[in-house]
């Protein structure tokens, strides 16, 4: 996994335009690894030639590791604030897809439009963050 932000988006102690991204290049072997991580061993995820016979044809990425992705661009970026999400499924991720999350703020203070997304392709997991209090950036003494 590998984060990205543009250090000039988010100087002083502004809300952020845009979460840290997050990247992940999602593979057999690292699906694997997930599914005995999660005990989620559906063949839906590990086995290509039962995925064949499926509406998807392919073997498709945990809908929860998508999800953590997202997870972590929040954390990145906010630390270890308290937040919900409103999310939705819209779409699977097959496994072997290079997934991107992030999201950006909406005019309403400490919400965010966010997504994970394969990369140069559709969203697969779409939503609206909602932070629990007024924004305060992270700090490590917070955690200490």
């Amino acid at each position: 996994m590998s984060m990205e932000q543009d250090p000039t988006e988010n100087a002083g102690n502004a809300k952020p335009r845009s979460l840290i991204g997050t990247r992940l290049e999602t593979s057999a072997a690292g699906t694997a690894r997930y599914a005995a991580l999660t005990a989620d061993f559906n063949p839906i995820h590990l086995d290509p030639e039962f995925s064949r016979n499926t509406p998807f044809g392919v073997p498709i990425n945990h809908g929860t590791l998508g999800l953590s992705l997202l997870t972590q661009s929040i954390e990145a970026t906010f630390g270890g604030r308290s937040f919900s999400l409103d999310i939705r499924f819209t779409r699977p991720a097959p496994v072997g897809v290079v997934l991107i999350a992030g999201g950006d703020a909406l005019p309403d203070e400490d919400t965010y439009d966010v997504h994970v997304a394969i990369e140069d392709g559709p969203r697969v997991i779409e939503g609206t963050l909602r932070l629990s209090n007024a924004f305060k950036p992270y700090q490590d003494s917070d955690h200490k």
